[in-house]
């Protein structure tokens, strides 16, 4: 079983529009960066145009990259959307999000993935609040919760519970602090409108605020440049692994893992695009998922 290549891609607008609204078709040059890893998977955020027009942007996709979109995971309106290699892995389920919650959860849903292994691998794709925080933070809970009991929903009493999943994405709010990371921005340095999910604390004694990083520590996530950080000692790359991935100076796009996939991850990188955002690259190899470590199980 090979590693799977993984990808965390925000289009800047489904790559069909500038800032103002106006076109700009940057959908070719942005296939073409994403092809030129191979990916396996591929999480897009500000993906709400590809399903309009009965998919016409969608299908356009699916052509330039080689991949499968889970359909059900685009919708018109929708930011993220998610599309694999039919060949590597088999879709199983595709979980909506539905009812009151469907706008307001900063991902459409979770995906059940069989890889091979006697337990599967669930995989969200988020794109969080970036107005408010106590939002984020619910949407961070509702992440966290779906994907591990998607996860492990197919399996028959007895069988190994792994909890084996994945969110990534544009998280929006600010990662843990980390002493190699490179210095986060001032407030003075960021328009108001971004100091209200980014900082705490009355003008002037500004505090970078981190609940939705310390939800997912909390429950036993594992963010994946922070692990990668702290398994080496060469400071260039703790730099690059912590660096910035977007405006604003802020590391906002993130790969978190559960514990028994850990020690199946390995080479995150950074990603030139044609997007206000760099993408993200890792691999999984899911021959190392170790359910030995998971620690809490659904029953």
């Amino acid at each position: 079983m090979s590693a799977l290549r993984c990808m965390s891609v925000n289009t800047w607008r489904g790559g069909v529009r500038n800032p103002d609204g106006t076109p700009a078709d940057r959908l070719p040059a942005l296939c073409e960066a994403i092809a030129a890893q191979g990916p396996h998977l591929v999480g897009v955020q500000e993906a709400h145009e590809w399903a309009a027009d009965d998919g016409r942007l969608l299908q356009e996709v699916q052509g330039r990259l080689g991949l499968t979109a889970v359909q059900d995971s685009f919708a018109p309106g929708r930011s993220t959307g998610l599309l694999y290699d039919p060949d590597a892995m088999d879709l199983k389920e595709w979980e909506t999000v539905t009812g009151a919650e469907s706008g307001f959860t900063g991902f459409g849903g979770t995906a059940r993935f069989d890889v091979g292994l006697p337990y599967s691998l669930s995989v969200v794709v988020a794109h969080m609040s970036h107005q408010s925080l106590p939002l984020a933070i619910h949407q961070a809970s509702t992440a966290n919760d779906r994907a591990r009991r998607v996860a492990d929903r197919a399996q028959p009493p007895g069988a190994p519970r792994a909890e084996a999943a994945m969110i990534f994405g544009d998280i929006n709010a600010p990662r843990l602090s980390h002493p190699a990371a490179p210095a986060e921005p001032r407030p003075e340095d960021l328009p108001a409108a971004n100091l209200a999910y980014r900082f705490t604390g009355p003008a002037g004694k500004e505090e970078v605020d981190r609940p939705v990083a310390e939800l997912f520590d909390r429950c036993r996530w594992t963010d994946l440049a922070l692990h990668l950080a702290d398994r080496t000692g060469d400071p260039q790359e703790q730099a690059h692994l912590l660096a910035s991935t977007g405006h604003g100076g802020f590391s906002v796009d993130r790969v978190y893992v559960t514990e028994s996939v850990v020690p199946a991850t390995s080479g995150l990188e950074h990603v030139t695009i044609p997007s206000d955002h760099a993408a993200l690259y890792w691999e999984v190899d899911p021959a190392l998922i170790d359910p030995t470590l998971t620690t809490c199980l659904h029953r």
